[in-house]
């Protein structure tokens, strides 16, 4: 090798290295979202399940914050079925954009 060319490798690198990093914690944001999510659907499904069998909304609610910390949610009857719809946000990152996530779920009373 040339001694005109030495350090190019390093200075590849030392360009290149930040770039996989942001791209990197892109994907583990996503990730994390994607988590989140799922979270909400199966704390959707939980609350449902609670209310139909007549639970008190606030011990849901309790249930719900065991399972998604900052969710909320909203719950009616629609003939034999409980329905509710759950929300949150999740972060792609701790300075990142809140992205608003939903679940829904139903549930037969009884």
């Amino acid at each position: 090798m040339p001694w005109g060319e030495r350090g190019t490798v390093t200075a590849e690198l030392a360009v290149a290295l930040p770039a996989v990093l942001v791209v990197l914690a892109g994907c583990l944001g996503c990730v994390h979202v994607v988590a989140r999510q799922a979270a909400l659907v199966t704390a959707a499904a939980t609350v449902a399940r609670s209310l139909a069998r007549g639970d008190d909304p606030a011990h849901a609610g309790s249930v719900l914050q065991r399972l998604a910390d900052d969710a909320s949610f909203r719950h009616e009857s629609r003939g034999d079925l409980v329905c509710v719809d759950v929300s949150a946000s999740a972060g792609l990152g701790p300075s990142g954009p809140r992205l608003p996530l939903s679940a829904h779920a139903c549930a037969l009373a009884g």
